[in-house]
């Protein structure tokens, strides 16, 4: 069976003024609600020799509505663990292109010597994750980084989305179709929900990131998404870093077409938990690993399959070139330095016309 990771899947909406840190790529909110992919993040790092993913992600949506949620399937069962809120900053900030101020001259001032300066939406939610009957199986449930998360095995589609409908997820045909070849394949579907201990606590609750860790023979990032979903009502960005072995590339599927996303920083370091800290176990930042930050803006976007990444043909160096910052400055003209410089040559001139002449005159008698 051909290996794939399907995409998120969010299951409740969120207001745009929080930020969650996993994200929809298939939102079908209810009627009169819209939820739309602002910005999305994510850190992939791959252990080829292990066939381990450690994959942590980030989103901002367009919505009005207030509670959110996800599926994720992944190939085998994943661990949850919180990460760090920090990390993509940090991982940012060193990535920026530098900074340089250069002074370019653009006129002419008078001063003096003497002066100079120096997604989908959710219905009437039950309290908790109950316990499902076949053919879907709750592998575990646990309370991670502020949300409720089940791991469900499914064998049937319509018995997925009966039990998501049971437990106050928002479902719709379009999902059901979504998920169905990826249940066929007996993926793990792990259902994510704004955790609330009670349900007249206020939302959105404070959240933080998920590390997902689990088995998959390489490295992939969850982009597939619905066609009605391709088409963003604004300005959308992914950045996905990926930390591995060598400088990778992305492809649309195993073998399809390019990864629009566009290299923009890609270099090796030996050590990069200075940069994760805590955010990955220590055996994933070891040893000389290459970071590959690509910035995908394509609109339409062509998320009709997953973007599965391998070793890239370049493994060259990509650093952005430095950013400049022009400061406008006017060239001094000392008026006092001027002057004296004016006095001193008129007075050397006058003694050598005096002592030219002195030697041109004709000996006494």
């Amino acid at each position: 069976m051909r290996a794939r990771l399907l995409p998120l899947a969010a299951l409740l909406s969120l207001h745009l003024a929080h930020a969650p840190t996993l994200s929809a790529c298939a939102p079908a909110p209810r009627a009169g609600e819209t939820v739309a992919v602002a910005d999305e993040e994510a850190l992939i790092a791959y252990d080829p020799v292990a066939g381990v993913e450690h994959f942590i992600r980030r989103a901002a949506f367009r919505t009005a509505a207030r509670e959110f949620g996800f599926l994720v399937p992944t190939p085998a069962v994943p661990t949850l663990t919180e990460a760090p809120a920090w990390l993509f900053e940090r991982i940012n900030a060193h990535i920026a292109p530098r900074v340089e101020e250069r002074a370019r001259y653009v006129g002419v001032t008078v001063s003096s010597c003497c002066l100079a300066p120096f997604l989908l939406t959710a219905r009437g939610a039950r309290s908790g994750i109950a316990s499902a009957t076949a053919p879907v199986e709750v592998l575990s449930t646990q309370r991670v980084a502020g949300y409720d998360a089940a791991v469900l095995r499914a064998s049937d589609a319509d018995a997925l989305s009966r039990w998501l409908a049971d437990h106050g997820y928002a479902h719709s045909p379009e999902l059901r179709d979504w998920l169905a070849p990826y249940v066929s394949q007996r993926w793990i579907v792990t259902a994510f929900r704004v955790a609330r201990a009670s349900p007249s606590d206020p939302l959105p609750p404070a959240t933080s990131s998920v590390r997902m860790t689990f088995a998959t023979p390489r490295a992939v990032y969850p982009y597939r998404e619905p066609a009605s979903q391709r088409v963003a009502p604004g300005p959308r960005r992914l950045r996905v870093h990926v930390l591995a072995p060598q400088r990778v590339q992305g492809t649309l599927g195993v073998t399809g077409p390019r990864f629009p996303g566009a290299v923009t920083w890609s270099r090796p370091a030996e050590n990069w938990g200075d940069l994760v800290g805590d955010a990955l176990p220590a055996a994933a930042t070891q040893g000389r690993l290459w970071l590959t930050s690509f910035d995908d803006t394509s609109a339409p976007r062509p998320g009709t399959d997953d973007v599965w990444f391998q070793p890239d043909t370049a493994q060259s160096e990509v650093i952005p070139p430095p950013v400049i910052r022009w400061r406008d400055e006017e060239v001094p003209v000392p008026v006092d330095l001027v002057a004296v410089l004016g006095v001193g040559g008129w007075w050397w001139a006058r003694r050598r016309r005096r002592a030219a002449a002195g030697r041109g005159s004709p000996p006494a008698p």
